[in-house]
C-alpha cells in the first residue's frame, strides 16, 4: 500500500468505559481528525473551558450510544451515567490520532 500524504478525515476506535463493580462496556466511535496544531488548540480549549461535551462533540462525528448520535445532550448523559467516560474518550482519541498502541 502507498503512504497517503493526507490522512482520512475520520477514523473509527473501540473506547473501553469503566463503572465500579461492572465489567468494563466497549463503546465504538467515530472521531474526526485533526492535524497536530488543531489538536492542541482543541487540547488547550478543552482544559480550559470546563465544558467537557462541547469539547468532546468538536471531535465526536458518531458512536453506538444507545440514545442517539453525539449531541450536547448525549454526551452529557454519558458523562453523568459513567463518571470515567470523558477520561477514556479524550485519552483514546488522543491514543489513536498519534498512533500510541494501546494494552487490552
Amino acid at each position: 500500500m502507498d503512504f497517503k500524504p493526507q490522512p482520512n478525515p475520520t477514523f473509527k476506535t473501540k473506547v473501553t468505559i469503566r463503572a465500579p463493580g461492572e465489567k468494563p462496556q466497549i463503546l465504538s466511535c467515530t472521531f474526526r481528525h485533526k492535524r497536530k496544531k488543531e489538536y492542541t488548540d482543541w487540547i488547550d480549549r478543552a482544559k480550559t473551558s470546563g465544558n467537557d461535551a462541547e469539547s468532546l462533540l468538536e471531535v465526536l462525528a458518531g458512536w453506538d450510544y444507545p440514545p442517539g448520535d453525539p449531541s450536547i445532550e448525549t454526551i452529557n448523559e454519558l458523562l453523568e451515567s459513567y463518571p470515567s467516560s470523558g477520561g477514556a474518550l479524550f485519552l483514546a482519541y488522543t491514543q489513536e490520532l498519534f498512533g500510541v498502541e494501546r494494552k487490552n
